[in-house]
C-alpha cells in the first residue's frame, strides 16, 4: 500500500517537472 503510495507521489513530482519545463519552453517560444 505505502509502496503504491510513494509511487503516484513521485510519479506526480515528475508530472510537475514536465509541465514545468514545457511552460518554461513555451516562454522561451514566445521570447524568440
Amino acid at each position: 500500500m505505502s509502496l503504491t503510495r510513494e509511487f503516484s507521489f513521485i510519479n506526480f513530482c515528475i508530472m510537475s517537472k514536465c509541465q514545468l519545463v514545457i511552460s518554461f519552453d513555451l516562454e522561451l517560444a514566445v521570447d524568440n
